[in-house]
């Protein structure tokens, strides 16, 4: 008798071993299905294409790319968790051939904004309100103001802003157009300074960066204010048509930052305490200027 109990007690611990068994089987087998029916949580790769210049909005600091332009993209990112943001090198021209390639999914090279780029690109929300001034030779009695710049030199670039508009400006000036000296390579500030050209005219807070980096001394700075020139103050990120979702994203999230003053501080690190930032008034009036553009 003392045997078949313990025999008949050894059975109910291995049937009871196989229920255990299944049920942990039958558990696993249900976690696999789950997560095989589960949706992928994949992040969007988006890459933000950058020629490493005009500093202080877009730079290289040992081999890194830094400045303005780069710190707000980064925190519009830090909010878009879907997506996964990297930054690319690459030459000025190519930013735009990478965009129309699909390669790129961003322009960010402080852009202003262009009637003729807008039929291809969506512009972002106006990020940065960029002060200009004319840089001219301490000697320069000639130039006071951008009113006196007709007759006088200076060099551009074939993709730049100031390309466009110096063009623009001699079509309505004909009788005392700006010479225009096209070149590959902009080193107006410098040229300002050994008199090869008469006078630079762009974003107040790179000239005064150029200016400190060559460690110039016969250079002086004549502000342009908003009234004297309202055209390409703003400057913008740029992503493909096609990408609206992408663009309203991130319209979202950089109006966020704004609003908390996030965007204030990095402008003051990157523009010594100055605020560079639009309001969200900017940003409306600047939409529905571009749309009557278009």
């Amino acid at each position: 008798m003392r045997y078949m109990k313990r025999v008949n007690k050894l059975i109910g611990l291995m049937i009871a071993s196989v229920f255990i068994v299944g049920a942990f089987t039958a558990c696993g087998n249900q976690s696999m299905q789950k997560s095989s029916t589960e949706p992928s949580q994949e992040k969007q790769k988006i890459v933000a294409a950058t020629s490493g210049s005009p500093a202080p909005f877009v730079y290289m600091d040992n081999n890194n790319i830094v400045g303005y332009d780069i710190e707000v993209l980064k925190e519009i990112f830090r909010r878009l968790p879907q997506y996964e943001l990297e930054f690319q090198k690459t030459e000025f021209a190519s930013i735009f051939a990478g965009l129309d390639s699909g390669r790129y999914q961003i322009g960010c090279n402080h852009l202003g904004y262009n009637a003729e780029r807008a039929k291809k690109y969506i512009f972002t929300d106006e990020m940065c309100f960029s002060k200009r001034a004319l840089l001219v030779r301490n000697d320069n009695t000639d130039i006071k103001s951008i009113d006196d710049i007709g007759g006088h030199s200076t060099e551009v670039t074939a993709t730049s802003f100031n390309t466009d508009w110096f063009e623009k400006y001699n079509k309505s000036h004909t009788t005392n157009p700006v010479i225009l000296k096209y070149v590959e390579e902009d080193h107006s500030v410098q040229d300002v300074s050994d008199g090869k050209i008469d006078f630079e005219f762009f974003t107040k807070a790179t000239i005064q960066q150029q200016i400190k980096d060559i460690g110039l001394k016969n250079l002086k700075l004549i502000d342009v204010s908003k009234e004297d020139f309202s055209e390409g103050v703003g400057n913008f990120f740029i992503v493909p048509k096609g990408q609206e979702k992408l663009g309203k994203d991130m319209d979202e999230a950089f109006e966020a930052a704004l609003t908390d003053g996030t965007i204030l501080k990095i402008s003051q690190k990157y523009f010594e305490g100055e605020d560079y930032t639009p309001t969200l008034e900017d940003i409306k009036k600047e939409k529905e200027k571009q749309e009557k553009d278009q």
